[in-house]
């Protein structure tokens, strides 16, 4: 008697839960957000190809939708807080998707976070980039490296540190005499 009554209890927690997790996904149909105050979204990190999730006390659950457009791709990488005052809106970035051989995307860097996260003492935003040439090998999730243009230069003289020596209480280039 005291087993059934024990799993007559799991039952009934069992449904609880289960009601529970309908009314959550009841609340989302139709519904609409209303802040109870004026202000300004910061660091939405939803854009198309993203998820939505219900939660219930104890557990996520799958995904409840995916908001998805195959002709877009976007890469989301999280900047030290020295490299984001580098960066900002419009800036060209290379990307290598490391699952993708032999190939780098092209993309634009379309917003950076304004409010970081601290992982480990570290504050890193949220910077993304748009892939300007995406095809269907790029998918959600893939592990991506950038290099983001932040200033360019024109003419100018690239020259090896270790070419730079000590002269006459300042620094010079030594230059090879291609006489000799």
């Amino acid at each position: 008697e005291a087993k059934y009554k024990d799993q007559d209890t799991a039952i009934a927690q069992a449904r609880a839960q289960t009601n529970s997790a309908w009314l959550l996904y009841q609340s989302t149909q139709n519904a609409t957000v209303n802040a109870p105050i004026s202000g300004t979204i910061a660091n939405l990190a939803f854009s198309p190809g993203g998820s939505v999730q219900a939660y219930t006390q104890t557990s996520a659950t799958s995904p409840v939708l995916a908001i998805v457009n195959f002709t877009t791709s976007e890469a989301v990488l999280a900047l030290n807080e020295l490299d984001t005052t580098k960066t900002s809106s419009g800036q060209p970035a290379s990307l290598d998707v490391s699952a993708v051989d032999g190939k780098k995307y092209q993309g634009v860097v379309i917003r950076v976070d304004d409010i970081g996260t601290v992982t480990q003492g570290v504050t890193n935003y949220r910077t993304y980039i748009r892939v300007t040439n995406p095809d269907r090998q790029l998918k959600s999730g893939m592990t991506v490296e950038a290099e983001i243009v932040t200033r360019k230069k024109a003419n100018v003289l690239l020259v090896p540190n270790a070419a730079v020596k000590p002269y006459k209480g300042g620094r010079a280039v030594r230059i090879l005499d291609p006489k000799s």
